[in-house]
């Protein structure tokens, strides 16, 4: 790996401890990540009527200290149905959609501080439905409406510019989740019930490949990873909400395994998060009740078992939303 850092770091215990986004993998070895400490929630839709039924809201809270979501600024526009993904230190939003427009529109926040988006570019065409994943340096959007398969990318560290082709999914899908470790993306399920993992290699270029299957077929549903396993989490099963969350090994190849179940089966469109140990489910939509959700969930990635309810809340109720994090 590119990432292994032979020199010990003074003073570091575990993750998180020293410098952000570093787990210990051994005794003077330490790997960097594409997450951190500072969850980050944004965009939405929502039928409050206190705020516009497409969101720009982005709220922050740390996931080793978890507490009631705080407001970090606002997104250059509103928009639901969106991607995020991570450097560590910057997190960027990508694509979704805004009354009736498919948006190409990349944002970044930098994440240690607070305050509104900035506009880094545009993906190669709007789309709503997609997801986002990255390395360090670069990031990746792939699927959307109209059984889109196209995956585009961009650079992480500069300051603007435009995404580029990658390639294509082995199926076009809207309403797909991703996630990655260091080297991998994987794009898993989507529209039409789909149960379907694709994967590609983020420092490449080309095509997606056969990773295996879900454990059950769904739309809307959400994922993260750590450095090892990406879990998938809730979704949707025609008109029906699934509590399902399973997981896969990122680095293998194969079907996913039952992890447990979240702490509601009528969520949907869950924003995800991870910290490198925990994974943060943010917010959510009930479509059989049309009920939109605050709540702040949370699972343990390297075991297995059900959701728990953290008992905080982000600041508005939303669904469609996504969820990034980093330091």
């Amino acid at each position: 790996m590119n990432y292994i850092k032979m020199s010990p770091i003074a003073g570091m215990t575990g993750y998180g401890g020293g410098a952000p986004g570093l787990t210990l993998v051994g005794a003077g070895a330490s790997v960097e990540g594409n997450f951190g400490d500072r969850a980050i929630t944004a965009g939405g839709r929502s039928d409050d009527p206190s705020y516009p039924t497409y969101h720009n809201i982005v709220d922050y809270y740390s996931i080793s200290s978890v507490a009631n979501g705080s407001d970090f600024g606002d997104l250059s526009a509103g928009r639901s149905q969106l991607g995020s993904c991570s450097s560590g230190s910057r997190a960027f939003v990508n694509a979704g959609y805004d009354n009736g427009a498919n948006k190409d529109t990349i944002d970044f926040l930098t994440v240690s501080t607070t305050g509104n988006a900035t506009d880094y570019g545009n993906l190669t065409s709007g789309r709503r439905g997609g997801a986002s994943a990255s390395s360090l340096t670069r990031g990746v959007h792939g699927g959307g409406n109209d059984s889109n398969d196209t995956i585009d990318y961009w650079d992480l560290s500069t300051s603007s510019g435009n995404a580029t082709d990658f390639g294509n999914l082995i199926n076009g899908r809207e309403s797909v989740p991703g996630c990655s470790d260091l080297d991998r993306a994987l794009f898993g399920g989507g529209y039409g019930n789909d149960t379907d993992i694709d994967y590609i290699t983020i420092a490449n270029t080309g095509n997606a490949t056969d990773f295996g299957n879900l454990s059950d077929g769904r739309t809307w549903a959400s994922s993260t990873c750590d450095l090892t396993r990406a879990v998938f989490c809730g979704g949707a099963e025609g008109s029906s909400q699934s509590s399902v969350i399973d997981y896969v090994t990122v680095q293998t190849t194969g079907n996913a395994t039952d992890f447990g179940d979240m702490t509601s089966p009528t969520k949907k469109t869950v924003g995800v998060c991870t910290d490198g140990t925990k994974a943060m489910m943010n917010c959510g939509y009930n479509q059989s009740s049309n009920t939109y959700y605050t709540d702040i969930d949370h699972i343990t990635i390297q075991t297995t078992g059900n959701a728990t309810d953290s008992g905080y809340n982000l600041t508005h109720t939303r669904g469609y939303t996504t969820s990034t994090s980093g330091d």
